[in-house]
């Protein structure tokens, strides 16, 4: 059977961002810093409409100020870039259970 559940793309790219989050060295700062390469790829249409409030929030932050991504993250604190993981982890949790009730056909 052919998956073709409307978030696949997304659950995928969130799975790597949260998996690189959890399994990398450095602290939130740097770890968030490695998420931006699977975040950035992500669309609105990838994604719940909740789970895409929290990206793009994260994506903001990630670009704020006309800078790079790596200034950004250095100028935060840790426990911003730690907020910011968690709602990655949020977004990642929201998309999981939207593509299971796809592929399933059940609702949300």
């Amino acid at each position: 059977m052919l998956d073709t559940g409307r978030y696949r793309y997304g659950t995928e790219k969130l799975s790597l961002a949260v998996r690189y989050a959890a399994t990398a060295e450095g602290d939130a700062r740097a770890r968030l810093e490695g998420t931006f390469s699977q975040l950035h790829v992500l669309r609105e249409e990838h994604v719940p409409p909740d789970a895409w409030r929290k990206i793009s929030g994260v994506m903001k932050r990630l670009r704020q100020a006309d800078t790079t991504v790596q200034a950004n993250t250095r100028r935060m604190r840790n426990a911003t870039a730690a907020r910011l993981l968690s709602d990655v982890w949020d977004a990642y949790e929201s998309v999981e259970r939207a593509y299971q009730a796809d592929v399933t056909g059940r609702a949300v």
